[in-house]
Parts: C-alpha cells; sequence; structure tokens
C-alpha cells in the first residue's frame, strides 16, 4: 500500500499532513496503483490516457451488459 506525504516538518522530523491509502475508497487505491504502474513503465501520458479510454469503455458496455446504473456511464444509457 502506498502512503502519500504533503509535506515534513524539519523541527519535529515528523509527517505533516500524512495519508494512508489503508482508508481510502478502493477507486482511490485503484487509481494510484493504475498511476504507479504506468509512471514506473515510463508510459507516455498520451497513450496511457488512450488506453484508459479504451477501458473505459469497456467497463461501461460491461455495466450497462448487467444492467448496472452507475454516474459514470454516458447521459441517456
Amino acid at each position: 500500500m502506498f502512503t502519500i506525504l504533503s509535506q515534513s516538518s524539519p523541527l519535529t522530523n515528523t509527517n505533516v499532513g500524512l495519508m494512508s491509502l489503508e482508508n481510502a475508497s478502493p477507486e482511490l487505491q485503484l487509481a494510484v496503483d493504475l498511476i504507479y504502474l504506468l509512471e514506473c513503465n515510463e508510459i507516455d501520458p498520451a497513450t496511457a490516457l488512450a488506453a484508459l479510454d479504451i477501458v473505459r469503455k469497456d467497463y461501461q458496455e460491461k455495466m450497462q451488459r448487467a444492467g448496472i446504473t452507475s454516474p459514470y456511464l454516458p447521459a441517456g444509457q
């Protein structure tokens, strides 16, 4: 699991604004994992966005076929 540090305090040597992803929503945890994967593999941002668009459309279609309603489906579907 990843931890995001917003800043470190030199006086107390403690982390200020520490946010553990253990308590974050599943979608935020997955987003951080995906960003990490893309950045570690030095994927071009344009390529990453194009691939994510394909993934998004695929999952939207799966949700529609399953009859699941979601704010992530395009309007009118």
